[in-house]
């Protein structure tokens, strides 16, 4: 669904990966490490390849307020590559979402579960979110490990 970001990658060493997009490129690298007897977790990092880490629009797993990247599309991404790699025995788990924090614009914070707190701080439900998403990942794949990170901000 996305390009290969503009020097990411050494095509110089790389040149087999000229050419093709990004999920095309991740293909390669599941492969290759298949070939290396090496497991896979896939980690849904970032919304969007740049810097993060404090309170940033990639904190939350889908973005707030835009009809492009939504919570319903983020667990269909995770689905779609549940499917693709279901026949990839070194494709073991899926970390669901790194980091979940809070995303100043348009300000949601993160919470365990729905409730007051939730509704106040204009929240989504986190738990309930990566929930939703293993059910239906696992309608594709029985056999992957889900891995649920824990809300970060504010750190403790």
């Amino acid at each position: 669904r996305s390009e290969v970001a503009s020097g990411s990658i050494d095509f110089d060493k790389n040149p087999k990966l000229r050419g093709l997009s990004a999920l095309q490129v991740l293909d390669e690298v599941v492969m290759s490490l298949g070939r290396q007897s090496i497991a896979v977790i896939l980690n849904n990092h970032t919304t969007y390849g740049e810097w993060c880490g404090g309170p940033d629009r990639n904190g939350m797993w889908y973005h707030p307020g835009s009809a492009e990247y939504t919570e319903e599309r983020w667990i269909e991404d995770w689905a779609m590559l549940a499917a693709r790699y279901c026949k990839c025995p070194q494709v073991v788990g899926f970390d669901l979402r790194n980091e979940v924090r809070f995303c100043p614009w348009p300000f949601r914070w993160p919470t365990w579960q729905s409730g007051w707190f939730s509704w106040l701080a204009l929240g989504r439900d986190w738990a309930g979110a990566a929930a939703a998403c293993a059910d239906r990942v696992l309608q594709e794949n029985k056999q992957l490990l889900i891995v649920v990170e824990r809300i970060i901000w504010p750190m403790g």
